[in-house]
């Protein structure tokens, strides 16, 4: 049975590992994974988010990351899901829900008012209904 946690450095590279895992996005061409293993650093410590890790055995078998965004309209902080995977042989075994019920938990813990996701895939989005979340219209970015 997984244990979920949050990361510490030494989960870095099979944190990143699993992220590889993402299908390709043709809106990230350029997405270089020495720039992600050294956000980890960041996210790891509390700074600016928080990543958390399903461990099974010694493997990484899951990860979601939370980034912090501070708005006017909340009066502070609100929460993002930026990153969210399980990997393929462990998926349909509960973690998925429970990274993402350790996610909720840490947004209230922190006192976000809103926890979101942008663009979930075809394959998180019952996952993400299942577990409390709603439909709330698109996004739009713009590369720089």
């Amino acid at each position: 049975m997984a244990t979920i946690r949050k990361a510490t450095p030494a989960d870095q590279p099979k944190t990143i590992d699993l992220l590889k895992q993402f299908p390709p996005d043709p809106e990230l061409p350029k997405l270089n994974w020495d720039d992600a293993a050294k956000a980890f650093a960041t996210l790891a410590e509390g700074h600016r988010g928080c990543i958390f890790v399903a461990e099974e055995g010694a493997d990484i078998v899951g990860v979601v990351t939370l980034g912090y965004s501070y708005v006017l309209r909340f009066g502070g902080i609100y929460a993002m899901i930026e990153e969210f995977i399980v990997s393929e042989k462990m998926r349909g075994k509960g973690i998925a829900s429970k990274l993402l019920q350790t996610a909720i938990q840490e947004a209230r813990r922190m006192g976000c008012p809103e926890l979101q996701v942008n663009g979930p895939s075809p394959l998180g989005r019952p996952v993400y209904l299942s577990n409390g979340f709603h439909e709330a219209g698109l996004h739009m970015k713009i590369q720089l």
